[in-house]
């Protein structure tokens, strides 16, 4: 059987695939609300625009233009802000859009405004694109609900995988191929090579080594008992439980100084046309 890892990396006795009591740093919806998370009651766009909405509008304009300055080129940069109006129409679609798809996905306002907060602050913090964030959390979501995950559980992956992805500076397109992976292993209640070496393996180096830390094997034990169709139900519970642990451990401090980086470079940026601060 497969022994899950505690919070700290240790070993827990087998008897379970569940994340340990404390174990993550998203805590659930409950713990990361006590925490200043999601705001409360409804979860739902304002049918009449107001105070709220014209602020909410702000912060994806905010997103969307952190966003082409981080990850698109000089010219798309330019492109944007010509077409400024355009964005302002995109962002409420956008933002229109993921907010549907999560209320639909999530049990309860309070699971989705959580969710939400979620999203926002690890973008805030590791920088990754915000579409692929938000895509990536709903597919998670939508694939590991229904298979017997907690919140909890799927919160330390979608923080593992942006762990990874802001230390390996990974294109947003490479952050989607990453999160589908995992969606389709939760969707099939196994792991198998296809996804674990192909389309893991395909973007992050090393995937398959991380697997077989998660389910605490060795590489040529793990691609063996893989082939054998070992890592479903509880055994398949176990190892997706630990994989946010192994993420932690290879990627979190990568994360920190990816994130320090690009706030430093951000007055730099900034004071770098004739010396002047724009």
């Amino acid at each position: 059987a497969i022994v899950p890892y505690e919070a700290g990396g240790a070993l827990v006795p087998s008897g379970g695939g569940g994340m340990p009591p404390g174990g993550g740093a998203y805590g659930g919806p409950g713990n990361f609300a006590r925490r200043g998370g999601g705001p409360g009651g409804d979860f739902n766009m304002p049918k009449l625009p107001g105070a709220g909405l014209v602020r909410e509008i702000g912060q994806e304009i905010v997103f969307a233009t952190k966003q082409v300055l981080l990850f698109g080129s000089a010219y798309k940069a330019l492109a944007f802000l010509q077409s400024f109006p355009t964005q302002v129409g995109a962002a409420v679609g956008a933002l229109q859009s993921f907010r549907n798809t999560l209320n639909a996905i999530s049990p309860t306002a309070a699971d989705a405004a959580a969710s939400n907060q979620l999203i926002i602050d690890t973008v805030d913090k590791y920088n990754i694109p915000i579409q692929s964030a938000r895509d990536g959390f709903t597919k998670l979501y939508a694939s590991m609900k229904p298979a017997g995950f907690s919140g909890n559980q799927i919160g330390d992956l979608f923080l593992g995988i942006s762990k990874a992805s802001a230390t390996l500076g990974l294109s947003s397109d490479k952050v989607d191929r990453v999160t589908y992976a995992f969606s389709q292993m939760a969707s099939k209640g196994q792991l198998m090579s296809e996804e674990v070496s192909g389309q893991l393996g395909d973007v992050i180096p090393g995937a398959l080594s991380i697997m077989a830390e998660a389910a605490n094997m060795d590489i040529k034990t793990f691609k063996k008992a893989m082939e054998d169709g070992v890592f479903v139900g509880k055994e398949f519970e176990a190892v997706m439980s630990n994989v946010p642990i192994v993420l932690e451990k290879r990627f979190g401090k990568g994360a920190e100084g990816a994130a320090k980086t690009f706030q430093g470079l951000g007055p730099k940026r900034r004071e770098s046309c004739n010396g002047d601060r724009v």
